[in-house]
């Protein structure tokens, strides 16, 4: 069989089909030495290890992207609508293949969207102009698709529903640890050539990395089958639980997901650029503080967020967000710059979390509900990054954070009123439990 839906070893064998919603828990009684299980004895720790690896590989040219795009004489505007073109192609694959990503082989998620990722890098290191470099920017983003909608996919399938924001927390730390140290070596390797040059030598390295790491997930994860076929198709529309919207989890996806690309893929390299003097090798230390924050807030904010609800957690996260946004305008040093960048990490590590979580808490159908997620995120990722540029053009990137600030503290205020913010005790997931061949 291929690595579609079953696994190429002989002896395989391919998990039941299951109908019915009963919980599913933890293995009573744990293998010594087996790592960190979820259901159906699926060891997460070696798969969150690829996903680190793959967040390595994937975050070299975050810093770099909207000033590469200005090397080519791009505005403000534009260059945020550079970084907004990678929305494209995440767009496209969300889009047509709702019933694909999501069902592909785990193990093939992460070496397809590596491998996909790495073309993009190269046509863009490669770009004699802005539109070819826009252009590998589409291809990026339909590589990132596949293992940003397909990844949460398996994690999510293989927890128990009162586990969902921990697997989600621990899946997003693991992949931006990766981003953590991709910003850093990025603006480290554009270094070494002036202009143009360091720009293209950071996306050469970065689309070698991806390969590397493609080839390394191929040959380490064992097969992570699904129990459904991958198809294309169009979405199909989530359903709510009784007495819960999917709306409103929907719309804070493309609010957060805004937010989010608006701050750190955009306002902050203008900020440090353009604002302070700093070079992309700097730019990159004070991205990768905030990573760290990013990181730590994913691991333990999830956990958090099931033990204590989803409303206070977010709440309070955007919260500091708002102020963090609002004192841009005191940000006039290196120290400080890092300081206040290391401060925004709360806020965007739960936009991730949170909305994600609560989309898997109000559907009747945890595949469908995560698809309609992920495109409403990619709306967010190309308006937030393509509002933030024209912001920036026209306030300068000061004023555009603050005003970042003030839509935090409004999307905070409609959180705290929302029900489906409060759901008690999420329900069973639909695809539980699955039983992987251990190695």
């Amino acid at each position: 069989m291929t690595d579609l839906i079953d696994d190429d070893r002989s002896g395989a064998v391919a998990p039941p089909a299951f109908e019915g919603t009963a919980p599913v828990g933890p293995p009573a009684t744990p293998e010594p030495g087996a790592g960190e299980r979820v259901a159906g004895g699926f060891q997460l720790r070696r798969f969150l290890v690829i996903s680190f690896l793959a967040g390595v590989a994937l975050g070299m040219t975050a810093p770099i992207t909207v000033l590469f795009a200005q090397s080519f004489g791009a505005s403000d505007a534009v260059a945020g609508l550079s970084w907004a073109a990678i929305a494209v192609g995440l767009a496209t694959v969300d889009v047509f293949g709702t019933r694909f990503t999501p069902r592909l082989n785990g193990r093939m998620t992460m070496w397809l969207s590596l491998t996909i990722f790495s073309v993009g890098l190269l046509i863009s290191g490669a770009a004699p102009n802005l539109p070819v470099m826009i252009a590998g920017r589409f291809v990026q983003g339909a590589g990132a698709a596949i293992v940003m909608s397909g990844a949460i996919q398996v994690v999510v399938r293989f927890t128990p529903p009162e586990r969902t924001g921990r697997a989600i927390g621990a899946f997003n730390a693991a992949w931006f640890a990766g981003i953590s140290v991709g910003p850093l070596a990025g603006g480290l390797l554009s270094e070494l050539g002036d202009g143009q040059a360091g720009f293209r030598i950071a996306f050469a390295v970065s689309a070698a990395a991806s390969v590397i790491v493609a080839i390394v997930a191929r040959l380490v994860l064992p097969s992570i089958p699904t129990t459904k076929t991958p198809r294309l198709s169009l979405p199909e529309r989530a359903r709510p639980r009784p007495g819960l919207r999917v709306w409103p989890p929907l719309v804070l996806g493309t609010l957060s997901e805004g937010a989010r690309g608006a701050i750190v893929f955009t306002l902050i390299p203008l900020f440090g650029a353009n604002h302070l003097g700093l070079g992309t090798a700097t730019i990159g230390v004070a991205l990768s503080a905030l990573a760290v924050v990013d990181i730590t807030s994913m691991r333990f904010g999830g956990l958090l967020a099931d033990r204590v609800g989803r409303r206070p957690v977010f709440v309070i996260a955007l919260g500091i967000g708002a102020v963090t946004c609002l004192a841009a305008p005191l940000v006039t040093s290196l120290p400080l710059f890092i300081v206040w960048c290391a401060g925004l990490g709360i806020p965007v590590a739960m936009a991730w979390i949170i909305p994600a979580t609560m989309i898997v808490d109000v559907s009747t159908d945890t595949e469908t509900g995560l698809a309609n997620y992920r495109i409403a995120a990619d709306v967010g990722v190309a308006s937030g990054s393509t509002t933030a540029g024209t912001a920036a053009g026209v306030a300068g990137p000061v004023g555009a954070m603050v005003a970042v600030g003030g839509l935090l503290a409004v999307i905070g205020a409609w959180v705290w009123r929302l029900p489906e913010a409060r759901v008690a005790t999420p329900e069973p997931h639909d695809e539980l439990p699955l039983a992987l061949p251990t190695d």
